[in-house]
């Protein structure tokens, strides 16, 4: 019985899809890309803006 294929008791240690375990590394693909999505859209407002002010 010690040599079951299933999951150990212990198995659920590292488990890649726990979105707030730790920092963005193990964040779902889609919890990644819309952060990143905001961020870029963030920098491209103040860029345009930078523009908009003109020299």
């Amino acid at each position: 019985m010690e040599k079951n294929p299933g999951p150990s008791p212990g198995a659920g240690v590292e488990q890649p899809r726990c979105p707030m375990r730790n920092t963005r590394q193990s964040l779902p693909a889609r919890e990644a890309r819309s952060a990143r999505r905001v961020v870029r859209g963030r920098r491209r407002r103040e860029r345009l803006a930078e523009v908009a002010k003109g020299p």
